[in-house]
């Protein structure tokens, strides 16, 4: 049987200084995301307290990302689970 394609597994967390947690960057994430290896994931809460993942882009242009919107709320979700994070209730 294969895997589920946006199937989450060894989530690592490495937290962002205290400046830049103040201004949304709580830190950053590296995860095995099917057979990939995936590191440089920003995790942003916003203003309203929306729980993000910011995927890595040098250039301006990701070289991860997920592919539609159900693979990022299917990783995100995850991801979250996987930190003991809850988003906030806007």
């Amino acid at each position: 049987m294969r895997p589920h394609p946006h199937q989450v597994a060894h989530v690592h967390f490495a937290p962002a200084s205290p400046d830049d947690e103040a201004r949304g960057l709580l830190g950053f994430v590296s995860l095995q995301l099917g057979s990939l290896f995936v590191g440089g994931v920003a995790l942003r809460r916003s203003r309203q307290g929306r729980l993000w993942l910011s995927w890595p882009a040098p250039r301006g242009f990701p070289l991860v990302r997920p592919l539609d919107e159900r693979a990022r709320r299917s990783i995100e979700a995850q991801v979250f689970a996987a930190l003991g994070l809850q988003e906030a209730r806007t």
